[in-house]
């Protein structure tokens, strides 16, 4: 074994497990240690309206739970605090969460005799983000979104001028600052924010069918600096409107502490609108997805019945509604004990 002088002191947490298995499993790395890792900058990604801030609103709870830290939300687009308050309850948080957002304060009449207000800057709010980092211990943040950010420069433009690029450089800043005290604080941390794709405009498609080809808000330095990052979508297939759930697929993006770029890991998590990462029925997805469990259709319609090790476990419509009584879940999770490894990319996307 080589001799490294000035080696960095093993962490009290490198890893955070969930308890969703193919979740914890995309992040497992060569030498098999797997979970969410700590000392991370956490980007998640993916189209409008997939449920990103729900997922990570539970995820970050459940981290801040392992690591016993208060929590900060960096609102940039206004959430739905009730929604934020259940996805914490129900990951078990029960610390502290600081919700920092725009604050109005009254201004003075102008030249027009006017009053008009003034607001909190947006680089005020990343500048709390970078001082949260600092704390010992630190909080776990989430910043809801990056590309939501607006500059004061942008804000003070007329609406006509040309923007583009306005947005990277104070970005670029922001995460220069915050990975220094992401690493050096001797107490692990993570901070995840979402993000938003755009298409990219004239980009090749090699083929008529192919998906249009998108990049992350925030320009390139978003990706260099992400330590991981995942891109979200609803699986085709696994969406029940009418009980307000689905289930996501993330595909890593980029993993330093596993496999880099060329993991091609796929996991999934059920999501209940409004409450989050349901970790029972994920289970039974994630049964399923590893082929422990089968259901009676193809694909997880509402009326399938799902079975496993011989046992009927009834209509997924009726695992649903008893979604937080733990027992019936138990099946599930014994067989999964089993598991190794992630979930290759599947085809459960086909129809699309």
């Amino acid at each position: 074994m080589a001799n490294i002088t000035n080696r960095p002191p093993k962490e009290e947490i490198s890893r955070v497990i969930t308890g969703c298995v193919s979740l914890d499993r995309a992040f497992e790395d060569n030498l098999g240690v797997y979970g969410i890792p700590t000392k991370s900058m956490f980007e998640i990604c993916g189209a409008k309206g997939v449920g990103k801030s729900t997922f990570m609103f539970s995820l970050a709870a459940m981290v801040a739970k392992a690591l016993n830290n208060d929590m900060s939300l960096v609102d940039f687009e206004g959430q739905n605090m009730s929604t934020v308050d259940t996805c914490l309850d129900l990951a078990g948080f029960t610390g502290n969460l600081e919700y920092k957002t725009y604050t109005w304060t009254e201004g003075k009449k102008g030249a027009d005799k006017k009053v008009k207000g003034t607001m909190t800057s947006d680089e005020d709010l990343m500048a709390y983000a970078v001082e949260k980092f600092y704390e010992v211990p630190p909080r776990v943040v989430m910043m809801d979104s990056l590309a939501a950010f607006t500059p004061n420069a942008m804000r003070e433009n007329e609406i006509t001028a040309g923007n583009m690029g306005i947005t990277a450089k104070p970005i670029k800043t922001f995460l220069r600052q915050s990975i220094r005290p992401l690493l050096g604080n001797p107490k692990p941390n993570v901070f995840f924010f979402t993000n938003h794709q755009y298409p990219i405009i004239g980009g090749f498609r090699p083929g008529p069918n192919a998906p249009v080809p998108t990049e992350n808000a925030g320009g390139k330095a978003v990706g260099f600096f992400a330590t991981q990052s995942v891109n979200m979508k609803k699986l085709f297939g696994y969406s029940y409107p009418e009980l307000h759930g689905y289930v996501l697929e993330g595909k890593m993006e980029k993993n330093r502490d596993g496999y880099g770029i060329e993991s091609k890991v796929s996991f999934f998590v059920y999501i209940q609108a409004g409450e989050g990462i349901n970790k029972n029925l994920t289970s039974v997805i994630d049964c399923i997805m590893y082929g422990i469990a089968e259901s009676s259709s193809k694909g997880l319609t509402e009326a399938s019945t799902v079975t496993i090790d011989g046992q009927n476990m009834g209509k997924f419509r009726d695992l649903i509604a008893s979604r937080h009584k733990n027992e019936i879940f138990l099946p599930f999770y014994n067989s999964l004990k089993s598991v190794t490894g992630g979930i290759k990319e599947v085809s459960t996307t086909l129809g699309e």
